[in-house]
């Protein structure tokens, strides 16, 4: 809100954060969906309040509703702390009930796969425009 001028309505802003996310690709949500037959799957994210309900939407209708394909929701907006904040990496961990090392991170960002990795998880950059199975698979094959 600070960032925008005075008076932009409520609407506006929501409208402009769900146009940064517009849908999710088939490959990657038929991935997801058997990747979650295979391993408890955790969400660990960034989002906000706002780009949460838009987001959740965008699974549900790729058909990979996330309470039915994550075991849990690791939000920032609701821990009050980010990634790559450490807190942010070890509450995850603790949320999960595992061990770093069992843990496999994937992200976007190299600072947060680094930040992970500083914890113990095995991490790994997903590029965009590559394949999110392949770069899955590959991790989870060492």
């Amino acid at each position: 809100r600070k960032h925008c001028r005075p008076g932009t309505p409520d609407s506006q802003i929501e409208k402009s954060f769900n146009s940064l996310v517009t849908g999710m690709p088939p490959e990657k949500a038929e991935y997801l969906k058997r990747l979650s037959r295979r391993y408890p799957l955790y969400m660990v994210s960034n989002n906000n309040a706002i780009m949460m309900v838009h987001n959740s939407g965008l699974f549900d209708k790729a058909g990979v509703p996330l309470k039915d394909h994550f075991k849990d929701l690791i939000l920032s907006h609701e821990l009050h702390i980010q990634k790559p904040d450490r807190e942010f990496y070890l509450e995850a961990v603790r949320r999960t009930g595992l061990e770093p090392e069992e843990l496999l991170f994937v992200d976007d960002s190299q600072i947060n796969v680094d930040a992970a990795k500083a914890c113990g998880m095995k991490a790994v950059l997903y590029i965009l425009g590559t394949s999110l199975e392949q770069t899955i698979e590959q991790a989870l094959a060492q």
